[in-house]
């Protein structure tokens, strides 16, 4: 399969938060919906792709956004891949953007997303922190887990 990463564009904020959805609901059924569609969409707008280096795959041939990465200063807050694209290195391509400008990054996965985990810690990533869910929206136990090039 054939692809480009590159920073996405304001105008396909829209795009990324369906392929946030969806990836979600595939990957992550045990989730509560917590948010409407346009919630998702208004947060992807006027958070995500505000406070965040968001790059994305983007399919060579249908030229649709196949994969996503958003990060911050020493935060990856999100990385997601189409359901019928994983496992094509897109998850380590775009995980590679954000460690070429971070010395470290820390990130939170929730604890029965067992390969998100065992793709995390083949990539460097340690657990240093476990909860029960307490503080997070979704009310589900995670992880932090932190990379570090130091």
């Amino acid at each position: 399969m054939s692809y480009q990463i590159r920073e996405a564009l304001p105008e396909e904020s829209a795009e990324v938060a369906e392929l946030f959805r969806r990836s979600r609901l595939h990957f992550l059924p045990y989730l509560p919906i917590l948010h409407s569609v346009e919630e998702d969409r208004e947060y992807f707008r006027e958070t995500v792709f505000v406070d965040n280096t968001v790059n994305v795959a983007v399919h060579s041939k249908t030229g649709r956004i196949i994969g996503f990465i958003a990060f911050e200063s020493g935060h990856l807050n999100h990385l997601y891949i189409a359901p019928e694209h994983v496992r094509c290195g897109l998850g380590e391509a775009l995980l590679e953007t954000a460690r070429i400008e971070n010395d470290s990054l820390e990130l939170w996965v929730f604890q029965q997303n067992e390969p998100a985990i065992a793709f995390y810690r083949k990539h460097e990533f340690e657990v240093i922190k476990s909860t029960d869910g307490a503080d997070n929206e979704e009310r589900c136990p995670d992880h932090q887990m932190l990379w570090s090039s130091i």
